[in-house]
């Protein structure tokens, strides 16, 4: 392990060496060296008011730092030696993602199978937004032929389909004995 400018062999040579640089540089980040090709980088979490080192390699591997040295060497061991069993969770994660993505795709493609329904529902809905808004409007008047699409026609005589109506949210009224 490299740490600053020293090599270490020994895990308490290391990790005394890794504590003195904490309390050398306990104010910001820095880089303190290398250990097994993984860069080192220290930190103080405000937060938790810990101290943390973080192994750089394609990703950061967060590591407390505690007063015992040999305790940290063993800590930074613990991390390493979880990487595979986290690389098989991502790739693992990767798969069902994957799957997922080809599901959503195929989903995607196919026809909305309650669309007439909804299409009957929404125009129903328009029918009662309507019949609701009348008393607000004043002379509106709703249209429903039999064979026709339902509109609106307002005091100016413009007609309006009802499948265009914007609806007002309803605010403190009652409705009573509107059956659907």
């Amino acid at each position: 392990m490299q740490v600053g400018s020293g090599v270490y062999d020994t895990r308490k040579d290391a990790g005394n060496a890794i504590i003195k640089f904490f309390q050398t540089d306990a104010d910001g980040t820095a880089k303190i060296g290398t250990y097994l090709g993984f860069s080192m980088n220290i930190a103080f979490d405000s937060f938790n008011r810990k101290f943390v080192l973080r192994l750089k390699g394609a990703m950061n591997h967060p590591v407390e730092i505690g007063p015992d040295p040999v305790g940290n060497i063993i800590r930074l061991n613990n991390v390493l030696k979880t990487m595979p069993d986290k690389l098989a969770e991502a790739k693992d994660r990767l798969e069902t993602l994957t799957n997922q993505l080809e599901s959503a795709k195929i989903e995607v493609t196919k026809p909305f199978q309650q669309e007439e329904e909804l299409a009957e529902k929404l125009k129903r809905l328009a029918e009662l937004n309507a019949l609701l808004n009348m008393d607000e409007k004043g002379t509106d008047a709703l249209i429903l032929e039999d064979d026709e699409q339902p509109a609106i026609v307002n005091s100016d005589m413009a007609v309006t389909p009802i499948t265009s109506v914007k609806t007002k949210p309803m605010l403190k009224k009652k409705v009573v004995g509107l059956c659907l």
